[in-house]
């Protein structure tokens, strides 16, 4: 989690399944906590370890239009 968090994004590869690869980022809410995540899966043989700072770059670009438009977390009263 540590590594994940000082990178900005976090990586599984054929860790939950085999063969699958994943990277997701963080959506930040306006409170400055974590509200949801982004993430991009897909066969390891077409997503390999060499795209995934470009994908986390696109996903990071993406949370950050989201966490833009100044969400709550989902579970608060201040939506």
């Amino acid at each position: 989690m540590r590594e994940a968090a000082q990178r900005g994004y976090a990586v599984s590869s054929s860790e939950w399944d085999e063969g699958l690869t994943a990277v997701a980022v963080s959506v930040i809410g306006r409170s400055g906590t974590v509200v949801a995540s982004l993430s991009l899966s897909g066969p390891s043989q077409r997503f390999p370890y060499e795209a995934v700072e470009r994908f986390s770059a696109d996903l990071a670009d993406a949370a950050a239009l989201i966490s833009a438009q100044g969400f709550s977390h989902p579970l608060s009263r201040n939506r």
